[in-house]
């Protein structure tokens, strides 16, 4: 388990429901990257004999202070790494004076599951954004 790096922004965009087509995403998840508490947990490629590893599993804030993009590989899921990367986070979160808080879509029962198994309590609920 480590921070991730800007060079980690590809493979965190490029699982992310509500990336840009434009391209513009990948940008905007570096920045948030460097500039804000990240979390990877990465795993040895199966495939190589190289040592290189894979991330598997991470989460980041965005500029709000608020951890989100919460994600896992598929191939990972059911380990238990979304839920060992968002504790992580939460003490890198207290770490920097910030209170652990998290978005999370409300469809999205299984990452609901995995806030209240570490202890989150759901506080506000909204359902809107602009679309365009």
């Amino acid at each position: 388990m480590s921070h991730l790096e800007g060079h980690d922004a590809l493979a965190v965009s490029s699982t992310w429901k509500f990336r840009s087509p434009e391209g513009r995403t990948e940008s905007y998840i570096q920045t948030c990257i460097e500039n804000y508490p990240s979390v990877g947990l990465f795993v040895n490629k199966e495939t190589q004999r190289t040592g290189a590893e894979e991330l598997a599993s991470f989460v980041m804030c965005y500029g709000l202070g608020l951890a989100g993009m919460l994600g896992t590989k598929s191939k990972y899921i059911g380990k238990g790494y979304a839920k060992n990367v968002m504790k992580f986070m939460c003490g890198e979160m207290k770490n920097r004076g910030l209170v652990p808080t998290c978005t999370v879509e409300f469809s999205n029962s299984k990452a609901l599951k995995v806030m209240e198994v570490i202890g989150f309590t759901k506080s506000h609920t909204f359902d809107w954004i602009y679309k365009y």
